[in-house]
């Protein structure tokens, strides 16, 4: 009998969690502007583009609220008129509209979404199983009535901070 020591190898395997990003698009990648114009978010764009090539590839979902089916149309025209898709790297066929906010959290949850970058503080209090949640800048008096929720959210002003912080 020799004297080896015990192999652990089980003991230090570590489950890889494939990482996987939800992005809002309201006030998150497109907003309106006074005159009704619908321009994209300073940086969206590219951030979200080095953020599939850098970490998330394919896996990356919008999961965005419509408030009539008839918006959703709307929406994939901005997305396809802009550009988005091919600037991005995004697949069409990942792009997810729901009529209520709370819907988004099971749609996350079902997609696996790791990470989610929303405006709403009330929408990302519903994402219980997402551990890595961003507050788009959002509105102070919206925070307060859900900051009890938002224990682990990281505020953020805009796309260059997600990208600083999820690419360092």
């Amino acid at each position: 009998m020799t004297n080896q020591p015990p192999d652990n190898t089980r003991d230090a395997q570590v489950s890889q969690i494939t990482p996987v990003l939800g992005i809002d698009l309201g006030d998150t990648v497109v907003y309106r502007t006074e005159d009704g114009g619908r321009p994209q978010m300073p940086k969206a764009f590219e951030t979200i583009r080095h953020l599939r090539e850098k970490i998330f590839g394919n896996n990356i979902y919008i999961v965005s609220r419509v408030t009539k089916i008839e918006d959703s149309l709307r929406l994939m025209k901005w997305l396809n008129d802009n550009n988005f898709f091919e600037l991005t790297g995004v697949l069409p066929a990942n792009v997810n509209f729901c009529l209520l906010r709370e819907e988004k959290a099971p749609i996350c949850k079902k997609l696996g979404v790791t990470h989610f970058v929303d405006d709403r503080p009330e929408v990302l209090s519903y994402m219980t199983s997402v551990p890595h949640r961003f507050l788009f800048k959002g509105i102070e008096e919206d925070y307060q009535k859900f900051k009890d929720e938002l224990i682990n959210v990281v505020r953020v002003q805009g796309w260059e901070e997600i990208g600083k912080i999820l690419l360092s």
